[in-house]
């Protein structure tokens, strides 16, 4: 789920088992789902004309997750204009945390 992000845009986020931090694409942002974790997953949203993103992902009925922690990332594509982020047209959400409990 994201919150104010551009209208009708396309989004990417890194579900991944590692945690980052630099700047590894240089876009003015930290990747927290790093591109060398072990389980990477990425998965891609729309957002709504109100500027709300919500992107399911099924989680397996799998015992061995139980305990899993996983970082998700978020970045969308603003395009140019005078409501860009960043000069490259590229803006992310904050980093959100969560554990697959039993």
């Amino acid at each position: 789920m994201s919150t104010d992000v551009p209208p009708s845009s396309l989004g990417l986020a890194f579900v991944g088992t590692a945690a980052d931090g630099p700047d590894i694409f240089n876009i003015g942002d930290p990747v927290y789902g790093s591109p060398a974790s072990p389980e990477l997953f990425l998965i891609d949203f729309y957002s709504y004309a109100s500027g709300f993103a919500l992107a399911p992902a099924a989680i397996p009925n799998f015992p061995a997750l139980a305990g899993s922690q996983y970082t998700v990332h978020a970045f969308w594509y603003w395009g140019s204009g005078p409501c860009s982020p960043r000069a490259i047209g590229v803006g992310a959400s904050e980093c959100m945390t969560f554990t697959i409990q039993p």
